[in-house]
């Protein structure tokens, strides 16, 4: 396995024909998120992920001994981020020792299932957006997001929900949401005696 990065256009990309189903599911996916609507800057990040590929030792490839022509089977959804059907300059290459057509079909399907296993509830965004903003540093949305903290006007913007629904959201969540014991209350309830039936 050797691990390089992709520094000029001698080396050539191209989905490994095993993975061409999978990358046509994920390319019908429903995602929540517009990308085309993400900043260009997350895109591009986005755009950069590590990709795993073999190497087409075919006899007419190893003829053409200047350009390196690679077969990416996974992940396969940065693909959806790339301009020009290539990833950027700069992208880590992980290549990968023989592998057969079962085991990169494998690898790619699971490469795009995960996203699906991973989707968000789409009824907490909201709630996703503000434990976003709470636990991720300003320092890193500013660069990524373009701002130093996300709205719901961004927010609405990429994934076409409306304002008044994440305001509903918020709403719900509030109705819902036992208001937090203050510090008297848990020192109070850590201060009482324990039984006996309660030390197990």
């Amino acid at each position: 396995m050797a691990i390089t990065k992709l520094f000029n256009s001698n080396t050539i990309i191209s989905l490994h024909p095993s993975a061409k189903d999978a990358y046509l599911w994920i390319n019908r996916y429903p995602f929540l998120f517009n990308f085309n609507a993400l900043p260009g800057t997350l895109q591009d990040i986005l755009s950069r992920e590590m990709l795993l590929t073999v190497i087409n030792d075919t006899t007419e490839a190893k003829k053409h001994k200047k350009q390196k022509h690679l077969y990416v089977y996974a992940p396969l959804w940065p693909i959806l981020f790339w301009q020009n059907n290539q990833p950027p300059i700069g992208t880590v290459l992980v290549q990968s020792g023989p592998l057969s057509d079962e085991e990169i079909e494998r690898a790619a399907w699971l490469s795009v299932l995960t996203p699906l296993f991973l989707s968000i509830d789409a009824s907490k965004l909201s709630e996703i957006r503000e434990s976003l903003c709470d636990h991720m540093p300003e320092h890193l949305q500013d660069p990524l997001f373009s701002t130093s903290k996300i709205s719901d006007k961004q927010l609405c913007s990429w994934t076409g929900v409306s304002r008044g629904t994440l305001v509903q959201q918020r709403q719900k969540h509030r109705q819902k949401s036992p208001p937090p014991p203050s510090t008297e209350d848990v020192i109070a309830i850590l201060s009482q005696p324990w039984e006996k039936n309660d030390a197990k």
